[in-house]
């Protein structure tokens, strides 16, 4: 074999492991991309549990804050009319 030859050998090795090579990164990528945007559905679903959880909680309080001011209303208003009557 001559140089020419061998040298032609050499090179189709060196594309054929750089190909494969970037195939491999680009199959590492996509299994990265997927993880990446299977955490993210959960954070998403978890982000969006927390906030319906938070306002469930503020709705009840805004009920309890209601009847308490309801409550002291109704209690005012008995004593305006007992001191009016």
């Amino acid at each position: 074999m001559n140089i020419v030859s061998i040298l032609a050998a050499v090179q189709m090795n060196i594309v054929s492991i750089l190909a494969a090579v970037q195939m491999n990164i680009v199959s590492i990528l996509a299994a990265v991309q997927m993880n990446i945007e299977s955490i993210l559905d959960v954070v998403q679903m978890n982000i969006v549990s927390i906030l319906d959880a938070v306002q469930m909680k503020i709705v009840s309080i805004l009920d309890a804050v209601q009847m308490n001011v309801e409550s002291i209303l109704d209690a005012v208003q008995m004593n305006i009319e007992s001191i009016v009557d």
